[in-house]
């Protein structure tokens, strides 16, 4: 029996997006993607997704977030020496998820790559915080950025894993 030659693919398989390569073209986020890169950390957020593997849920802060962290008390997180307390800061801000984008539901706690720290999500009139890691609430403003192996949400401040959480949504 000849064997037959294999067909032609009309289509290319599907790229992955992954949340490092779409933080790495986000121009409000690049101090965030940057300091990932110091961290090595970028690498776990490049994974495949889907299930069975990890998705990762980003809280991104913007270039100003990072600037103030930078001009205040904390600016000694992004020197080279405090790598492993960076990596800490930066662990608060991801979660993880066997789905792409989190589903979000008041009360809800969502457990950080930093070891046993979490989220609390607070909905009220359509609005959605996350308490904890900032002093007040911090409210989400936009929409996920969903990627194949997770999603971004772009923050206007730093989760800090030693701030204290907050008990309200005002």
């Amino acid at each position: 029996m000849a064997s037959q030659p294999l067909a032609e693919v009309s289509e290319s398989p599907p790229r992955v997006v992954s949340v490092s390569q779409t933080l790495a073209k986000m121009k409000d986020n690049s101090a965030y993607y940057e300091a990932l890169v110091a961290t090595k950390m970028e690498v776990a957020l490049d994974g495949p997704g889907g299930y069975p593997y990890v998705n990762y849920s980003v809280f991104a802060p913007t270039n100003a977030a990072i600037a103030r962290l930078k001009s205040g008390n904390m600016a000694y997180l992004f020197a080279p020496s405090q790598q492993r307390k960076l990596q800490a800061v930066l662990a608060f801000s991801m979660v993880t998820d066997t789905k792409p984008q989190l589903t979000l539901r008041d009360g809800q706690l969502l457990h950080t790559t930093h070891n046993l720290m979490s989220l609390r999500v607070v909905q009220q009139g359509g609005r959605t915080w996350l308490a904890g890691g900032t002093p007040k609430p911090l409210e989400l403003k936009a929409k996920p950025i969903v990627c194949d192996n997770g999603s971004i949400y772009v923050i206007d401040e730093v989760l800090l894993p030693l701030a204290q959480p907050a008990s309200s949504a005002r």
